[in-house]
């Protein structure tokens, strides 16, 4: 309604103000003794609902992240599982080629101090017998080979 004076406009305003709230408050009032409650929660379930469904994402993006971490896990373990089985395999031909060198070190200084001990039975060739013996086979080949020829 529009008044003709600018004075009543200043009371209709007055008069519109407070019948929009009485009429507001009045519903509010009814609102909240009809449950209220349940219509805050149906809003509330609105806007939470986009909210929920990135959480449930979420959730199910961090399911496959743990899923691959457990999965990556299990193949490091395979993994180094056998790296340890070859490793100790490794370990084991070590050993056993350590031992072979030992016994045959042990064997050749048994050898050496049984030579020392007996005196030297058996002469050592020296340099000037190593070079007649050279000399004296070089001979003989080529004695045989011309012998065979003729």
């Amino acid at each position: 309604m529009i008044p003709i004076q600018d004075s009543q406009n200043e009371h209709w305003d007055l008069f519109e103000n407070a019948a929009t709230y009485s009429c507001a408050r009045s519903i509010l009032q009814k609102n909240k003794n009809n449950d209220t409650l349940t219509t805050d929660h149906e809003k509330l379930s609105k806007s939470l609902t986009p909210m929920n469904s990135n959480v449930e994402k979420t959730t199910v993006g961090q399911q496959k992240t743990l899923e691959n971490l457990y999965e990556l896990m299990s193949t490091f373990q395979s993994v180094l599982n056998e790296t340890r089985q070859e490793l100790k395999e490794t370990n084991l031909r070590m050993e056993s080629r350590i031992d072979q060198i030992s016994k045959s070190f042990d064997s050749t200084r048994h050898t050496t101090q049984q030579e020392k001990t007996n005196g030297q039975k058996y002469s050592r060739p020296t340099s000037a017998a190593s070079v007649k013996s050279d000399i004296s086979f070089r001979n003989q080949a080529t004695t045989l080979t011309r012998n065979s020829v003729q």
